[in-house]
């Protein structure tokens, strides 16, 4: 299940099929540019819950040639950013880093913003120097309060998606334990450390979290690894 815009400018909890039937129809009445880049992307989400990895990335890059953004202009979600993490979560990896190429940091805070993309996308994708780079770059940025536990957090992920647990622990502990995101990465490590009743109390504190959206496709690889995680 997952959180979905309707045409109408509400939004409510639906099921990945709802997800697929508004985002349907939704596109096919929009005009604006966006609108269709928002559509579709939220169409390309429900395709990679599903599994269906290829479908989702062929929507995503039509997003992308429709807008490079969508959203509040004040902070766009841009396409080349969800397309690196899909790239990079769903995907071989291979080209998550000329995506995320394409986008230059407008504002000093957006240069912090670019950092945490850019430690998160190589992190899930497997980098873990790299991703451990951007993250040290990211604490010397002292244009943001919220840098130190985004660190902690895309620190976390890179141990963790690098097999190296008990590390990844000690930096998820120090994240926004809140999120999804954070709970869902620390409950596999448990799991793989063999702490199953530790894993699953993380999961189910996970499961209760209305944190959701199609157009991050790190937040859908959590639903779906949360689901499958008995």
């Amino acid at each position: 299940d997952g959180k979905i815009a309707l045409p109408s400018g509400e939004s409510k909890w639906i099921t990945g099929e709802d997800a697929r039937a508004v985002a349907t129809e939704a596109l096919a009445r929009v005009t604006d540019a966006r609108d269709s880049a928002m559509y579709m992307t939220e169409l390309a989400g429900t395709y990679l819950a599903a599994g269906d990895n290829r479908r989702g990335m062929q929507l995503l890059e039509q997003a992308r040639q429709k807008s490079p953004t969508f959203g509040n202009s004040n902070d766009p979600a841009r396409l080349d950013f969800i397309l690196a993490e899909a790239n990079a979560v769903f995907g071989d990896g291979r080209s998550a880093k000329s995506y995320l190429a394409r986008v230059s940091p407008e504002s000093p805070i957006d240069s912090a913003v670019v950092l945490v993309v850019h430690s998160l996308t190589f992190g899930y994708g497997g980098q873990l120097d790299s991703a451990l780079a951007y993250s040290d770059r990211l604490v010397n940025n002292t244009t943001v309060p919220w840098r130190q536990p985004w660190a902690h957090r895309t620190r976390g992920i890179a141990l963790a998606t690098a097999k190296q647990c008990d590390r990844a622990k000690t930096e998820l502990m120090q994240a926004d334990t809140s999120s999804v995101e954070v709970l869902t990465v620390w409950a596999d490590c448990e799991m793989q450390l063999g702490h199953r009743a530790a894993a699953l109390a993380l999961r189910d504190r996970a499961m209760k979290s209305q944190e959701f959206t199609f157009g991050r496709p790190a937040l859908i690889r959590a639903r779906v690894r949360l689901a499958q995680m008995k």
